[in-house]
């Protein structure tokens, strides 16, 4: 399961504890990546500096819908984003968050909806500034919290 947050409210309809009115999202579909080049005959390789792609998220349309729709309309920065994997499991069975990342002043860049007759599906795109990215592990009921990894778009930096 995958949750978001923004820090601007935009309802969601998300009833997992600890998680109401978060958005329900269905898939995601992020990268980064950077040059690599040969130089000369050497065996040195020059990189250039990391590409992040947009986030991409698709959902079913539900209540979040036409603020979503608005918000890629205006184009003002949500302040922060948040998005949580969730996984049940430990001996009570509970959820809980893997995955976390976190985005600094997100901005809906764009928004689209498909439909063939049934519950339409709507694909949106985040652009941010920083991004962090922390995987936490399971082991019964320990939780092995993990160190986030900070990326600064604009500095070009870890922050």
């Amino acid at each position: 399961m995958i949750l978001l947050k923004f820090a601007t409210q935009i309802k969601g309809t998300s009833t997992v504890a600890g998680h109401t009115d978060w958005i329900t999202i269905d898939a995601i579909q992020m990268g980064v990546g950077r040059a690599i080049s040969v130089s000369g005959g050497g065996t040195d390789r020059d990189t250039s500096n990391p590409s992040f792609s947009e986030i991409s998220l698709t959902k079913a349309t539900d209540i979040a819908s036409a603020d979503l729709f608005m918000q890629a309309v205006c184009g003002k920065s949500l302040g922060k984003a948040e998005l949580h994997f969730i996984q049940t499991g430990g001996q009570d069975k509970k959820q809980q968050v893997f995955l976390t990342i976190e985005l600094d002043s997100p901005i809906i860049s764009s928004y689209s909806v498909s439909s063939s007759g049934e519950r339409p599906t709507e694909t949106f795109s985040i652009n941010f500034t920083k991004i962090s990215y922390k995987y936490d592990s399971f082991t019964g009921a320990t939780v092995v919290t993990g160190t986030p990894k900070k990326w600064d778009l604009e500095a070009n930096a870890v922050y």
